[in-house]
């Protein structure tokens, strides 16, 4: 199996200041994507072959090409010393086409999604805030949710994507309450976020007992209530300490599968860094998260965690860093259940986390002119695993 692709962004970015309490920002971005997914398959029937020979009907040769083109402009304002805001928006029109060699068809569509956003922030001094904002944004499946290649590798269940996914919309509101100083900051905010049309992995009973079939349908609306909290703080002059819980209660209801799930999951960042010298600094991370709930059962939880060192030479020009992931558990069992009116299953997959690490950076030149105020961040992609069609 191969998964080829490429993806290409332009983007222009204006900024035309009125006075010094009125800014307009405006912008043109165009993306071009292009995936593929070819897979050959052998298999094995001793009444055609003594051996395993290549097995045409089960070969794959799927292309699809993602193009983006958007519009964008911002009007920001100063009510007052204290009170400040911002209204705006983009348009985004994408065009897809897909592609499927081995049949010689394919399909091809377009939309159009307006997305507007607007913010108000009112600061109590200048280093303590409240903001209230609110935005949508869309997020569009990539090949692995699309690709109809049906993996047969498991003799389980079935995998296979589905083409004719559409993106998700994504309406948020939070509420965030910023402070901070020289030994300690603080961001806690409140938020609100609404998928109506959320892609969801859906598991589905077949004719052949003990083989289930798994795929992605646009089948539920999720609303996430959170509380997110992140701080830092400083216990001396050597020593940084930040991160934060982070509580969501999840609900998902689908009137497709008449399926409704409702219940909390909790993370957690932490990060410290501590300067033994000059030139030499300590580092640890953790992250870990209880299971969240889906529409068809419970998610994974997950622990993830750090420990390194950096070294500084040439001036502080040279780092090189070791890092060692997970010294204490070599390996993490990634669990999930699936619950139906048809049918219950357990599942799980072992993944290698054990790891070392080693970054070399080299900090050369002088950035004249200030930085770029704006930067290419192409985050509007649902992300997948690595089998096509597969978990």
């Amino acid at each position: 199996n191969a998964s080829p692709g490429n993806e290409i962004t332009a983007q222009t970015d204006f900024t035309q200041p009125f006075g010094e309490k009125q800014t307009l920002e405006a912008g043109l971005k165009s993306i071009w994507r292009r995936n593929s997914s070819v897979a050959d398959v052998d298999t094995f029937f001793t009444a055609l072959a003594p051996d395993f020979a290549r097995s045409p009907r089960r070969a794959t040769n799927f292309d699809y090409d993602q193009n983006v083109q958007a519009a964008y402009a911002t009007y920001a304002f100063s009510l007052s010393k204290k009170l400040s805001g911002s209204l705006g928006g983009r348009v985004e029109r994408t065009t897809l086409t897909a592609r499927f060699r081995t049949t010689d068809t394919g399909f091809g569509r377009s939309y159009t999604t307006p997305l507007p956003n607007g913010n108000a922030q009112y600061s109590f001094s200048d280093a303590t805030s409240l903001r209230l904002a609110y935005s949508r944004r869309i997020t569009r499946p990539n090949i692995y949710y699309l690709n109809p290649y049906v993996d047969r590798s498991d003799p389980s269940y079935l995998a296979y994507g589905n083409p004719n996914l559409d993106p998700e919309l994504t309406d948020s509101y939070e509420l965030s309450y910023n402070t901070g100083g020289k030994i300690a900051s603080l961001n806690a905010a409140l938020a609100v976020q609404r998928t109506g049309n959320a892609i969801e992995q859906v598991r589905l009973a077949t004719d052949r007992p003990g083989l289930t079939a798994q795929t992605f349908a646009n089948v539920a609306a999720n609303t996430f209530y959170m509380l997110t909290t992140y701080g830092s703080v400083k216990p001396t002059a050597k020593w940084d300490i930040s991160g934060g819980p982070n509580l969501r209660y999840v609900v998902r209801r689908s009137p497709a599968l008449n399926a409704e799930r409702r219940g909390w999951q909790v993370d957690m960042v932490f990060n410290t860094s501590y300067k033994l010298t000059k030139t030499l600094t300590l580092q640890g991370n953790l992250y870990t998260n209880t299971p969240e709930p889906a529409i068809q059962g419970t998610g994974s939880s997950n622990l993830y965690y750090e420990f390194g060192a950096k070294k500084s030479f040439l001036n502080e020009k040279l780092d090189l860093s070791l890092n060692l992931s997970n010294p204490f558990n070599n390996t993490w069992t990634y669990r999930g259940t699936v619950n139906t009116p048809y049918f219950s299953e357990q599942g799980g997959y072992v993944s290698y986390q054990r790891a070392i690490r080693v970054y070399l950076a080299y900090a050369y030149g002088k950035a004249e002119g200030g930085r770029q105020r704006k930067s290419i961040r192409n985050d509007d992609v649902k992300g997948g695993g690595g089998k096509q069609g597969g978990r």
